[in-house]
């Protein structure tokens, strides 16, 4: 990696979306190869096990029983193909990589902007034959990227690379209320960009491994370390919140079961309750370490890192798995009939869950018993078979009418209005290439009503449709 860096980061097996893996028998290989030898502690030093940890961060490998809730809710309609398709890609010479395919990756908007990551990760990883590593193996871009919601245009990114010689792409961004944004890299540090100035400012005293970022209290930042905290390479994932300075605030080690350890992926700050909202994955660290109760166990911690809740399965005994979850700011504009109806979903917080072949939207409400998310009859049925071999959740924003955007890997966006659900196809781009077909992380909505996604294509590309009202 650039500059020699070292990180804690521990070699887990890969969790990759099943849909790439289906897409490329690399990654599969890889999978396998790096699961057999899951238990078998790495020097945490250089970039095998950095890309270990990145690659399961991202889900390469097996996605496993996820958990919702039960329920009696209508089974809702198949996905509507999108009403029309436009395609925006940022051409490759902008990026001046004469060796990687960049593609566009995690998303959040702010202000009519759509800032997002853009990284090589899946082109350079199928060229390096399954290697997660290959992002490294060549210099390149480090870049924000940046897509006009209004004008439904792509705009210039945004240079954000400390100095010649980075190599890794951005990963997760934040757009955040004091006019930065914040981004990862994972492989390299974190940083922040001033889009108004070009200023940028690497946060390499916080470490590598950093992945998925949320605002926190008082305009912190929380960003979950996938492994490896305090250097340790068979140590457990963390919580991380840092000022917008970049000043440490406090790291929070997540507390494994026997012979695993936690690594954490979305996180969110629940501002009623004030805590944490933590999605993990456990990974088997000791082949005769006795099965946990769940494998995706969700996490809360308080605002000083203490874990007040662990959340792993139903009351039916089913395992859960919250995928994604996000608190909005200050309560959505949407009229709802109380809290637990689903009729209010998204006027705190909501998270998306599995459990069985049922995906459901829930309502966090703000302090509430945390396990509440899995109550009988609670949230949103939002499909009633969920191929969740094949697809995930990436992504949860509100829209500012009040509506609830879930992304899907596979491109379904699920668009929640006042308690109706509208399920839309976001349209494929006929030329994806093998191994990069289209996976979708986050969707945004335009000012005339349509729908914005970014799209891993091979290329940097924006997809937008015309959302059509709930049904």
């Amino acid at each position: 990696m650039a500059g020699g860096a070292t990180s804690g980061a521990i070699a887990f097996a890969f969790r990759v979306p099943r849909a790439a893996r289906a897409a490329t028998a690399r990654a599969a290989t890889a999978a396998a190869t790096l699961a057999a030898a899951g238990g078998a502690p790495l020097a945490a030093t250089g970039r095998a096990a950095l890309a270990a940890a990145a690659a399961a961060a991202l889900g390469l490998g097996l996605l496993g029983a996820a958990g919702g809730c039960a329920g009696h809710a209508a089974t809702p309609p198949e996905p509507a193909p999108a009403a029309r398709r436009s395609f925006h890609f940022l051409p490759p010479s902008i990026l001046e990589s004469a060796s990687e395919r960049y593609c566009a990756w995690y998303g959040e908007a702010r202000d009519g902007v759509l800032y997002f990551g853009m990284a090589p990760f899946w082109s350079a990883m199928r060229d390096a034959g399954g290697d997660p590593s290959g992002d490294l193996r060549a210099p390149g871009p480090q870049a924000v990227g940046r897509f006009d919601l209004r004008s439904e245009r792509m705009l210039a990114p945004l240079d954000v690379a400390a100095a010649a010689g980075a190599r890794a792409g951005t990963w997760d961004v934040l757009p955040h209320p004091n006019g930065r944004v914040y981004f990862t890299t994972f492989f390299e540090p974190a940083g922040w960009v001033e889009p108004a100035s070009g200023a940028v400012v690497h946060l390499g005293a916080l470490g590598l491994g950093l992945n998925e970022l949320a605002l926190g209290p008082g305009g912190a930042i929380g960003v979950s370390r996938y492994g490896g905290t305090g250097g340790d390479p068979d140590a457990t994932g963390s919580l991380v919140v840092f000022a917008p300075d970049g000043a440490l605030v406090l790291e929070a080690p997540l507390a494994p079961p026997d012979g695993f350890v936690v690594a954490p992926k979305t996180i969110a700050w629940d501002p009623g309750g004030a805590r944490w909202w933590i999605a993990t994955d456990l990974v088997r660290r000791r082949d005769d370490a006795p099965a946990p109760a769940s494998l995706h166990p969700a996490i809360v911690l308080d605002a000083h890192g203490r874990e007040r809740a662990r959340i792993e399965a139903d009351a039916e005994g089913r395992e859960v798995e919250l995928q994604f979850v996000r608190f909005a700011p200050a309560p959505a504009p949407q009229a709802g009939r109380g809290a637990g109806d689903g009729a209010g979903v998204g006027a705190r917080g909501v998270g998306a869950v599995v459990v069985g072949d049922e995906l459901r939207l829930a309502e966090l409400a703000g302090g509430a018993d945390p396990h509440a998310l899995v109550a009988p009859g609670r949230g949103l049925l939002l499909d009633a078979h969920f191929p969740r071999a094949l697809d995930f959740v990436q992504d949860v924003a509100f829209a500012g009418d009040g509506a609830v955007l879930v992304t899907r890997w596979s491109g379904i966006v699920h668009v929640v209005r006042e308690g109706r659900v509208e399920s839309l196809r976001m349209p494929r781009h006929a030329s994806a290439r093998d191994g990069a077909a289209g996976l979708y992380y986050a969707a945004a909505a335009t000012p005339a009503g349509d729908l914005c996604a970014t799209v891993c294509d091979d290329a940097v590309a924006v997809e937008c449709a015309a959302a059509a009202p709930p049904r």
